[in-house]
Order: structure tokens, then C-alpha cells, then sequence
């Protein structure tokens, strides 16, 4: 009766808890520790158990900027009855200012008196503080048909590393002709910047006509 009605010794994927412990907001562009505990309370060992968490588009490895890091793998093996596994995950987020992202984590295993592979889900949320680059516009708030008008773009890295390959794109509206523009694009609309350092700014200068 006492098993029947409490389940004393069953065995169940609700006594798998995902602890995850990290900050809420992060700054775009900055690698981010965050701590995984994954705790066995069931009465039989967890075997074959592996750690899984899917990144956004856009997540890089905290070491080398340079990487792509689409997801994080983890075999742990087997987790006694009553133990505790726990494991660093750190990652650098690009995006938007004040984004939402949601990272899902999944634990997968066995136990000793089943061949089935049992799953428990899990996911930890935060907001993108700032975005790794920051861009702002400087121009005339009202221009006559055919007056020449210079925008100045400043761009500036938010990131506590360098960034490379940094690149501008610009989308003019009908009737727009850039008589000039310093650096000079590489490809139609886009403006290489190169690496920037931490808090470096560039500036891209053009200038053209409006008709309209």
C-alpha cells in the first residue's frame, strides 16, 4: 500500500533534477559560465547519461570568438543513486539589445532494469543587455529635393574582446544617389571595418542626393 500510493522505491525522471545556476542578463558578446547540477534522487544509478544544450543562432565559443557553438555535449556516464554531476557550460551570445533567449537542456539516460533511454527537459532564460556592436545615425532631420546630404554612421564595439570581421550594410531608399563615401564600400552596399578592439569606434561617412 505504502508503494502503491507513495512510490517508495519507483523509479521516475521526476526525481532527475536540472539545477542551473548563471546570470540573468548578459552582454552581447561576453563569454558566460553557467553551472549545471544534475542530482540522481532516484533509488538506482542513472547509466549511460548525457548532457545536451542547444544555442541560439549566433553563439560562439567564450575562447575563440571565431567558433561557432551550435550546441553543447556532454557524456557523463553513470550517476549512482543519490549523487550529484555537475559541469561548466560557457558561451558567448550575439543579438539584439534586451532580446530574450531560452537555452533548452535535455538529459538523456538508462537505468540498470531498463534498456529504454528515459529524457528530462530543462531550459534557462536570460536578456541580451547590450548588443555587441552599437550603431548610431547622425544626418538632417529634412533635406530639399536634390540638396546634397551627408550621413554619418558611428559604429562601436560593446565587447570586452576583439571582434572580427565586423561589417556594415546599408539600405538606401528610392531615389537616393551616393555621390561619395569614406571607406569606399568593398561590394555595392557594404562597408568592411575590419577587427575592432574593445570600445573602439569607426565612422562611415556618405554622402549624396534625395529626389522626391
Amino acid at each position: 500500500a505504502a508503494v502503491l500510493f507513495f512510490g517508495g522505491r519507483s523509479v521516475s525522471s521526476d526525481y532527475v533534477e536540472i539545477a542551473i545556476e548563471g546570470p540573468t542578463t548578459v552582454a552581447g558578446g561576453e563569454g558566460v559560465p553557467l553551472l549545471i547540477t544534475i542530482k540522481n534522487a532516484n533509488p538506482v544509478a542513472l547509466t549511460g547519461a548525457s548532457l545536451t544544450v542547444q544555442f541560439p543562432e549566433g553563439t560562439v565559443d567564450a575562447d575563440d570568438t571565431s567558433k561557432p557553438l551550435p550546441h553543447y555535449t556532454d557524456a557523463l556516464g553513470d550517476i549512482p543513486a543519490g549523487e550529484s554531476v555537475t559541469r561548466t557550460v560557457r558561451a558567448a551570445y550575439f543579438g539584439s539589445e534586451n532580446q530574450k533567449v531560452t537555452l533548452p537542456i535535455t538529459l538523456e539516460y538508462k537505468t540498470g532494469s531498463s534498456n529504454a533511454v528515459f529524457i528530462k527537459k530543462e531550459q534557462y532564460e536570460f536578456t541580451l543587455s547590450t548588443s555587441p556592436v552599437g550603431i548610431s545615425v547622425t544626418t538632417l532631420s529634412e533635406v530639399a529635393s536634390g540638396q546634397p546630404v551627408t550621413l554619418s554612421v558611428l559604429v562601436r564595439s560593446n565587447a570586452s574582446t576583439p571582434l572580427p570581421n565586423v561589417a556594415v550594410r546599408a539600405e538606401y531608399p528610392f531615389g537616393f544617389a551616393v555621390t561619395a563615401a569614406i571607406p569606399e564600400p568593398i561590394s555595392g552596399e557594404l562597408f568592411s571595418l575590419g577587427t575592432l578592439s574593445p570600445g573602439e569606434e569607426r565612422e562611415i561617412r556618405v554622402t549624396g542626393t534625395l529626389s522626391g
